[in-house]
C-alpha cells in the first residue's frame, strides 16, 4: 500500500526500521521471477500492469485496504491502501490509487494509533469515504511502475502453496512498487495480501511485505501483519465462473449419489 509523499515513507521507515528489522522469519513477498515487474522509468506518470492467476473471485469496484504492522510491545502501526478493480475482455485490471484519507479520518487514524490501538473504519467512515472519493487527491508522481498480481488458489505457485501464511488462503493478492530514483529513502515496496477469510462483507488475512531502503547499500525492512479488506462500492463479490471442465467432473459426481 503506497504512502502519499516521500515524507510519510520517511517517517515509517525510521519507525519499523527500529522495530522490524530483527525479524528473522521470511515472509512470501517476491514476485515470482516468471513474472518480473518492469524497470523503472526515468520520468512520467506510474505505470500499472495487472498479472492474473487461476481463477480469483470477481472483485469489482473500489477498495479500501487496512493493514495493522505490529511493532512490538503491543503497538501497532497503521496503513491504508486504495484499490479501483475494473474488468477488460472479461480479466480484472486492478490499479493502486495513490491518494490518502480525508482529513475526518486521518485525525481518527492518528488518535487511534496514539492509544496503540488498531484503527478500523466506521460505517460511517466508509460513508464519508466513498462520497469523497471523487475529490481525494492523487499524486503518483513518486512512483514509476506498479505490478499486481491476483491469484485464486487454482493459480497458486509454490511459493504461495508451501509458505504458512499464504498456503490456506482463499486468493492472493501481491504488489511490487517501484519508486523513482531521488523521490523518496525507500527504492521499492513489496506486499503480500493473503485473504484467509471475512467479516460480513470484509475479507480479513495475513499481510507481508518488504521495504527496501536506499541506505549506503539496499537495505530490506520486513513487515508483518494483519489486513482487512473493505469495498467502498461495486457490484458484489462473486465466485469466478468455473471452467468447462470442472462442470463436466460435476456431472459424474452427481451420478455417485
Amino acid at each position: 500500500m503506497p504512502f502519499s509523499r516521500p515524507l510519510r515513507l520517511a517517517i515509517a521507515l525510521t519507525v519499523l526500521c527500529a522495530a522490524l528489522v530483527r525479524a528473522d522469519e521470511p515472509t512470501t513477498t517476491t514476485p515470482p521471477s516468471t513474472a518480473a515487474a518492469p524497470e523503472a522509468a526515468a520520468a512520467g506518470p506510474a505505470t500499472q500492469e495487472t498479472v492474473v492467476n487461476g481463477t480469483p473471485p470477481r472483485l469489482l469496484g473500489r477498495w479500501l485496504v487496512v493493514s495493522w504492522i505490529q511493532s512490538g510491545a503491543g503497538r501497532f502501526t497503521s496503513l491504508q491502501g486504495f484499490w479501483q478493480i475494473t474488468e477488460e475482455n472479461g480479466k480484472p485490471v486492478m490499479k493502486l490509487v495513490f491518494t490518502s484519507l480525508p482529513e475526518a479520518l486521518k485525525s481518527k487514524v492518528s488518535a487511534a494509533t496514539a492509544q496503540d490501538q488498531q484503527w478500523t473504519p466506521s460505517a460511517e467512515d466508509m460513508a464519508l469515504l466513498r462520497e469523497r472519493w471523487d475529490q481525494l487527491p492523487i499524486d503518483d508522481s513518486s512512483y514509476s511502475t506498479v505490478w499486481n498480481e491476483i491469484s485464486g488458489r487454482d493459480g497458486f505457485d509454490e511459493g504461495l502453496k508451501t509458505e504458512e501464511r499464504t498456503k490456506d488462503a482463499l486468493f492472493v493478492v501481491r504488489q511490487r512498487l517501484d519508486l523513482k530514483p531521488g523521490t523518496s529513502p525507500v527504492l521499492r515496496q513489496i506486499f503480500v495480501f493473503a485473504v484467509t477469510g471475512s467479516e460480513g462483507d470484509v475479507f480479513t488475512g495475513n499481510f507481508d511485505g518488504v521495504m527496501v531502503a536506499a541506505a549506503p547499500m539496499p537495505m530490506p525492512i520486513p513487515l508483518k501483519g494483519t489486513f482487512r479488506l473493505y469495498h467502498i462500492e461495486g457490484p458484489p463479490v462473486t465466485a469466478a465462473p468455473r471452467g468447462i471442465l470442472a462442470r463436466f467432473l460435476d456431472i459424474f459426481r452427481g451420478c455417485r449419489r
